[in-house]
């Protein structure tokens, strides 16, 4: 209760996925979900928060995205989706997608430069090709991808340039659904709850 009564939303979502990714999610989910029926202050913003706060995100910056994009009055999109072809092979799996089409993920290419594998340029510049390949082969399959940058996005600066393309493409997919192949998807869940869904606190 303590990240509502002194947190925003998505500093509180951010904490607790954080700590989900370290608890099973029901410790957390009960815990959390005890305070809100003595309607203390910060009750609204905690159930705000639980239905936003889900086990999916596996980095603060998805955790940020799906804050961000829930403030900008989008539909839930779905997280860590397994994508597939038409005959069932394994394309590619993505952070977020809308099941318009619109897939929505952070652009990872400094982890190769300057994260995981440190000096080892071949073998980033290797997994640097099979991200490219990967989108690629997603994009074939009728699917629309934005990429999220450290320029497009950083914590803490409000630019709502990324916002508004999402929001355009959505737009422009569902419109156009024709667009989508019936290539196969599988994700782990919806990025939050929306009115109508198992869970959905009313705020």
């Amino acid at each position: 209760m303590q990240l509502a009564q002194w947190y925003s939303v998505e500093e509180g979502c951010v904490g607790a996925e954080s700590a989900l990714r370290h608890m099973p999610a029901d410790t957390y989910a009960t815990t959390f979900g005890a305070h809100l029926v003595s309607r203390k202050h910060g009750a609204r913003s905690a159930r705000q928060m639980l239905n936003l706060i889900t086990p999916w995100s596996e980095s603060p910056m998805e955790s940020e995205l799906k804050v961000r994009m829930w403030e900008a009055g989008l539909p839930a999109p779905y997280q860590q989706v397994m994508i597939h072809r038409p005959s069932g092979r394994f394309v590619g799996r993505v952070d977020f997608l809308f099941a318009c089409g619109v897939v929505v993920e952070y652009d990872g290419r400094e982890k190769y430069r300057h994260g995981a594998f440190g000096r080892d340029t071949y073998r980033a510049d290797v997994e640097m090709a099979k991200e490219l390949s990967r989108h690629k082969a997603i994009a074939s399959l009728g699917y629309e991808i934005i990429r999220i940058d450290r320029n497009s996005y950083r914590p803490g600066r409000r630019d709502d340039g990324w916002l508004e393309d999402i929001a355009h493409r959505v737009e422009w997919m569902r419109a156009h659904p024709g667009k989508i192949t019936d290539a196969h998807w599988l994700a782990k869940g919806k990025a939050w709850r929306e009115k109508g869904d198992v869970g959905w606190l009313s705020c």
